[in-house]
């Protein structure tokens, strides 16, 4: 079982707590080479909660020693439990397994922009179609074996490709130039990549969408404009089909909730598609103020930090008149930003322990971490014996976790980052 470890508890009966160590419980040589015990199992040393190794295990096994000294043994007995490394909370579900056995799938960078609520999916399908290269143009029919005379319908100068007939057709080039007076920039695309570029950052959410809305639509529209002279014998004016295009993205864009930005520039391209502008939402200002503990309390704040695959915490404890009375940073050997966040809380609450702070208020900036003390499944499989020991601390402390907003943390987070 290469994916899955043992989250040691008080039973021991095991065969051994991390996924490096597959087989049956390990046996001690000494000095003599002789085994000291063939039935020793890892609860054989363990004692009221604590490690009770030989004096020279570290001498003689000093890589099994460096992983039991990496292993918190819970407070109270526990039943040993098998748990999957590959997810969070150490249970293995279908999409665990899913994900595990599936194949990498590839990376498309514009696939995003092709869907949205806010557009109908038939006009997406078909972008998506153009861009994975599978609209059955003439050029796609002669690859699949059908010898026919090809000709672009709409302009009828060359033989129809899918690159000409939605970006070289004289037709088609005005629905882009139409395109590029609206945004005030020149458009040349030399691949159908290319065309989400027009979605540069900068622009707000409202008006992003009604340009890709556009794009989607010249697509549609240019595709309509093809087919309707070779199956209905009518044609679709470039004219028209501008038109078209106007009514489709003022919808989509007029009936989502996006805000729009009050640059001058955007207002111009909005109104140039007809679009019902949504104001920008008005800013929330709130008054967030750090509140000292009450008489013979101590409050630490926490935070966490987790930036480059780099992860470390920190803390600050004061007293009832705001006095410093400790803090730490503390640099982390493994990383995400939830391990850092709940690392930060259980140093707390050990610090607070070995102080004899026996009223303790822990205050926090991150919402998942208040969140853990009523569910337990929120803390990663690897923290979990460290977490229950720290629960049963504060149960026998009197004891509060509340959330802050970060301006109100900024000294915790000011040690984090050291």
């Amino acid at each position: 079982m290469d994916h899955s470890t043992w989250l040691l508890g008080n039973g021991g009966n095991i065969h051994f707590w991390s996924d490096k160590w597959c087989g049956p419980p390990f046996n001690l040589f000494l000095n003599d080479d002789k085994v000291v015990d063939d039935s020793i199992l890892v609860r054989d040393y363990i004692i009221d909660h604590r490690w009770n190794l030989p004096t020279d295990f570290a001498f003689q096994f000093p890589h099994i020693w460096n992983l039991v000294q990496q292993v918190t043994i819970p407070e109270e007995d526990i039943e040993d439990e098998l748990v999957w490394s590959e997810s969070s909370n150490g249970k293995l579900s279908f999409k665990d397994a899913y994900i595990f056995i599936d194949t990498p799938s590839q990376c498309l960078q514009w696939a995003r922009c092709v869907w949205s609520p806010n557009i109908p999916p038939s006009k997406s399908l078909l972008v998506w179609r153009v861009m994975n290269d599978k609209v059955l143009v003439d050029e796609k029919l002669r690859e699949k074996g059908c010898a026919l005379p090809s000709a672009c319908t709409l302009c009828m100068a060359t033989e129809e490709t899918a690159f000409h007939l939605f970006f070289e057709c004289s037709y088609v080039v005005h629905l882009w130039c139409w395109l590029a007076s609206i945004l005030s920039q020149p458009l040349h695309f030399l691949t159908f990549e290319e065309i989400w570029s027009l979605r540069v950052s900068g622009w707000s959410p409202q008006c992003s969408l009604s340009i890709t809305s556009a794009a989607i639509n010249i697509f549609s529209a240019i595709w309509q404009a093809r087919n309707l002279p070779r199956f209905q014998n009518k044609k679709f004016h470039w004219k028209s089909a501008i038109s078209h295009i106007i009514a489709n993205v003022s919808l989509s864009a007029s009936n989502s909730n996006l805000p729009a930005s009050s640059n001058i520039k955007e207002f111009s391209i909005l109104k140039a598609f007809n679009v019902s502008i949504n104001p920008s939402r008005l800013l929330l200002v709130k008054e967030v103020l750090w509140c000292p503990p009450l008489p013979g309390w101590i409050k630490g704040n926490c935070d966490g930090a987790f930036a480059s695959g780099k992860a470390s915490c920190g803390v600050i404890f004061r007293n009832k008149f705001g006095q410093f009375m400790g803090a730490f940073a503390e640099g982390l050997n493994f990383g995400n930003s939830l391990f850092a966040e709940l690392s930060g809380a259980m140093r707390s609450i050990e610090f607070a322990k070995s102080k004899n702070w026996n009223s303790f208020w822990l205050e926090t900036d991150s919402k998942l971490v208040v969140q853990t003390f009523s569910n337990q499944d929120i803390v990663p499989w690897q923290l979990r014996n460290r977490w229950s020991n720290c629960l049963k601390t504060v149960s026998n402390m009197n004891f509060i976790i509340s959330h802050i907003y970060r301006e109100g943390n900024a000294y915790a987070d000011a040690f984090a980052n050291i």
